[in-house]
């Protein structure tokens, strides 16, 4: 019988997959609305998503191995993420010029 945390961490590695496709979903629509549905905008996300995945393997594979605690390491790799997730959208959210400000 499994232990309640290798469940914990079974449904966390669920979620946090989850997540990255949600990610991965919003990424193809913001290219949606800048070049339009086109294979090149949905080719660039899927390539910069697995860019992503293979240089993380590859600078923090090694790390993570060496790790006293792996699992910790991982965990404070996706807080990194959720807020990164959090800023970037705020970051580039659109905000109204000064021009449509003084018109109002």
């Amino acid at each position: 019988m499994r232990s309640s945390a290798a469940r914990l961490y079974s449904l966390l590695f669920f979620f946090s997959g989850a997540t990255a496709l949600v990610y991965e979903l919003l990424w193809v629509r913001l290219l949606y609305q800048a070049f339009g549905a086109t294979v090149e905008s949905v080719t660039t996300v899927v390539a910069a998503y697995m860019a992503g995945l293979g240089l993380g393997a590859w600078w923090l594979g090694r790390r993570a191995d060496r790790h006293p605690r792996p699992a910790a390491l991982y965990g404070w790799l996706e807080i990194a993420v959720g807020i990164f997730g959090v800023v970037s959208p705020a970051a580039l959210w659109p905000r109204p010029s000064r021009s449509a400000a003084w018109q109002a």
